[in-house]
């Protein structure tokens, strides 16, 4: 029974919030792409949708200002909205602080709160301010992971990852229910006590779609050049991007699998230009035609990462377009043993994975995962936690 049916039944419909990191756009990104799939799973609840973008218009003038000024030369060992901004990297602290006083915003500002049902959280580690209104509310959270942010190395400052690591499984402990895009992430989540449901990465449409109509092009098309994909914003992707780029050239693998052709969104911002030569091209952000022809005409996508959280959202777009992935180990998380994958590791074993996944045959597309287990799982929630029937955890 899906939750239209269940609302169909008598029961009075609950009210639901959604609050995003990400806007819902079709834009192209791995957070977007993670959003938009779990909200087409519980778009039955009609959830109010929450974003940043659309935040400032809800809130005080001073918070307005604040945010126009930002954390300034402050950023330092200072806790803002609940968050302390020295544990992040000194790239990320802009961002941190932005978040933090967004969320103190909606938690001040939303008349609206203490009569929500449920609530969904992005990563609560970044909305503190509004997770705990909503706790203190008895109000059940249910957070979506994008990513266990603590464990993404590059984005904590030295020395602080079990400090801020600590802080994050607290909040998924406390959450009601945590849905989570990594194997590897639901295994830690549930071994710390949280209630973890792994529901794994499938592109919504219109993108499946057009991923499939890249595998079918593929099959006629002659192939040429190895795709590496990434955003630049995004710390591990962008190292991982730099990384592939520098192996490519020390074994001068052109000669014999043609360019790499590096693109991604604001990687044409993040990378440096001299990362290009040798056989390297940067085709910086490119729209979804452009990518489609580059997928279309590869042999095949390299992805390396080694570090980060989560899963690569690429590597299941890349799958379903028919294109066949060499990735690194530790990139490959949440994907091992997937058709048309080809683990490898470190640089000594590139050049093999390439002609490996350069050589793969046609496999089938993955399949997406059934919501219905996740909708019960909701629907447990919301049953157990009726207005009349709230209290902690």
């Amino acid at each position: 029974m899906g939750l239209r049916d269940w609302f169909c039944g008598g029961n009075k419909k609950p009210r639901i919030a959604y609050f995003c990191r990400f806007p819902r756009t079709l834009d192209r990104g791995g957070g977007i792409s993670r959003s938009l799939q779990v909200l087409s799973y519980v778009e039955a609840f009609d959830a109010e949708f929450h974003t940043p973008p659309q935040a400032k218009e809800q809130f005080s003038r001073e918070r307005r200002r604040r945010l126009r000024k930002g954390p300034g030369s402050t950023l330092g060992g200072k806790v803002f909205a609940g968050t302390d901004l020295s544990l992040w990297s000194e790239e990320r602290r802009p961002n941190i602080y932005r978040l933090g006083e967004i969320a103190a915003g909606w938690a001040e500002s939303l008349p609206d709160l203490k009569r929500l049902d449920a609530a969904f959280i992005d990563d609560p580690i970044y909305f503190l301010p509004l997770f705990e209104c909503l706790h203190s509310l008895g109000i059940p959270v249910i957070a979506v992971a994008q990513n266990i942010e603590s464990l993404s190395t590059p984005q904590i400052a030295p020395g602080a990852t079990l400090s801020l690591l600590s802080t994050e499984l607290g909040l998924f402990q406390r959450s009601r229910l945590v849905i989570a895009i990594s194997i590897e992430e639901d295994f830690l989540l549930t071994n710390v006590g949280a209630r973890s449901f792994y529901l794994p990465y499938h592109p919504v449409e219109p993108f499946r779609s057009r991923l499939l109509a890249v595998r079918a092009r593929r099959a006629s098309a002659p192939k040429r050049g190895v795709l590496a994909l990434g955003s630049g914003h995004n710390i591990p992707s962008r190292e991982g991007l730099v990384l592939a780029a520098q192996w490519w050239r020390e074994q001068r693998l052109e000669r014999e699998a043609g360019p790499l052709w590096i693109a991604g969104k604001r990687t044409d911002e993040y990378l440096d230009p001299a990362l290009a030569g040798e056989g390297v091209e940067l085709l910086g952000s490119l729209d979804d035609e452009s990518l489609e022809r580059k997928m279309t005409e590869a042999s095949c996508a390299l992805v390396v990462q080694a570090n980060g959280s989560g899963a690569l959202t690429r590597i299941c777009d890349l799958l379903v377009a028919g294109v066949p992935v060499a990735a690194t180990m530790h990139a490959a998380r949440s994907y091992h043993g997937a058709l048309g994958l080809f683990e490898f590791r470190g640089e000594g074993n590139l050049a093999a994975a390439i002609r490996n996944a350069s050589a793969c045959g046609p496999f089938p597309a993955p399949e997406p995962p059934d919501p219905e287990p996740l909708l019960a799982e909701i629907r447990r929630i919301l049953g157990k936690d009726s207005p009349g029937a709230r209290g902690g955890t």
